[in-house]
């Protein structure tokens, strides 16, 4: 799951919303595509795959658009419209999902609500390449956007198989793990002869700046990488801030 805080791009809201006041349908202005892309990094909001490692993206409804179901005043509003690739998509279907956490906005009594992005934190945590929820209330909701989208493809079978999206995951994994594991020992060597070289320095930084990459929320898997190996890298700064 991918949180993204849709009231601090205030301008790409109010350019949202603008354009979809005056157009029939979401997809009659490609403006609306590119603004919701941004808005995600390019991201699928509900597997956090970028659109290299998984199938053709879309735009979505987190409240359907069926009129069956009463949500369709909110079509064309911008806080239900979220990007998603085609298998998430697909697997979520045109139907409510009231215990599915939302990547930003949900409606309580028609009115829209701003999504916690603390409960996220606290919900949904990431051990090696795979998530899982400590929800320990009644209504788990970590555990059913796990199970809705296949998040780490247990079911793995037909339409809902997601090996790519689990391997995608693996291999930024496996690429962070390799880099911590150079930084550090370039650490230790200078760390132990109290002294650092001027090409030391300059490779020290480029493998920081990689692996602060990494953990930007534009990246894919960002919190993934955060869960595993965020405080390795905060307590790797502090000793190159020693050294350097």
């Amino acid at each position: 799951m991918r949180w993204v805080d849709k009231n601090s791009l205030s301008e790409h809201l109010k350019e949202a919303s603008s354009i979809l006041e005056k157009i029939n349908d979401y997809n009659d202005d490609v403006r609306i595509r590119d603004i919701i892309r941004d808005i995600y990094s390019g991201c699928c909001a509900y597997c956090g795959s970028s659109p290299e490692s998984a199938s053709y993206f879309q735009i979505e409804h987190f409240y359907p658009k069926n009129s069956m179901y009463g949500f369709d005043k909110y079509e064309k509003d911008i806080k239900n419209l979220h990007y998603s690739c085609q298998r998430c998509n697909a697997l979520k279907r045109e139907i409510p999902h009231p215990n599915l956490f939302s990547p930003n906005f949900y409606l309580i009594k028609g009115e829209w609500v701003h999504s916690n992005p603390d409960k996220f934190k606290r919900e949904l945590i990431y051990v090696g390449h795979l998530l899982y929820s400590r929800d320990i209330k009644n209504v788990d909701r970590g555990q059913y956007s796990i199970d809705l989208f296949d998040l780490n493809n247990l079911n793995g079978s037909g339409r809902s198989n997601r090996s790519y999206l689990v391997e995608a995951r693996i291999k930024v994994y496996d690429e962070v793990f390799q880099l911590l594991n150079l930084l550090y020992t370039l650490l230790e060597k200078t760390f132990r002869s109290k002294e650092i070289t001027q090409i030391e320095k300059e490779i020290l930084d480029i493998l920081f700046i990689r692996l602060i990459k990494y953990m930007s929320p534009d990246a894919a898997y960002s919190n993934m990488v955060i869960d595993n190996f965020g405080e390795s890298l905060l307590e790797l700064l502090g000793v190159f801030s020693k050294i350097k």
